[in-house]
């Protein structure tokens, strides 16, 4: 699921070519459940996208939005984990909760393996992989408080999800302030 350069004597960097970093895909489609593998959240959770039910209709979502993120930690960013939570009308952010979280499926392997989450593969220069077709992902290594971009494109119905996440630069601050 990420980048490897090698593994023991083996040079595995070519395979880097074929890593899917424009693909949401559900964890169980890797085979896996997320809650049971260890992981490390970079950043806190950010809602990408609010629906009433009971009143929007396909593509209320929009097609582009940018969200600002702060690394939470130093490491690897790997991928972009999503899930939903769902609740009841007039109820306070604690109670009446349906979520496929993976702290809330942990100990509820039917609602994981029923919904489970959905997590996009991430690399340094995601706007390049769109680009450029001989383009090799790169490791998205961020520092503790690296400013970073995560841009959500949904679908015309809002029914496909796809993301890139950037590390904003200086040079990216400077040209903003101009």
């Amino acid at each position: 699921m990420c980048i490897r350069d090698r593994w023991r004597d083996i040079d595995l960097s070519l395979f880097n070519r074929l890593q899917d970093t424009v693909s949401m895909v559900f964890t169980k489609q890797y085979g896996f459940r997320f809650s049971s593998i260890a992981h490390e959240y970079m950043s806190e959770p950010i809602p990408v996208g609010k629906i009433d039910f009971t009143r929007d209709a396909p593509g209320v979502l929009g097609d582009e939005t940018e969200f600002e993120l702060v690394a939470q930690g130093a490491g690897q960013v790997h991928a972009v984990l999503c899930y939903w939570e769902v609740r009841a009308p007039g109820s306070d952010a604690t109670t009446n909760i349906i979520s496929t979280s993976p702290a809330a499926t942990k100990n509820n392997f039917a609602r994981d393996m029923q919904w489970g989450q959905a997590l996009q593969l991430v690399e340094a220069g995601s706007q390049a992989a769109m680009t450029d077709p001989g383009h090799t992902p790169s490791k998205l290594l961020v520092e503790l408080g690296d400013r970073l971009v995560l841009t959500t494109k949904f679908s015309e119905d809002s029914v496909v999800l796809g993301v890139s996440i950037e590390k904003v630069t200086d040079m990216d601050v400077l040209e903003t302030e101009r």
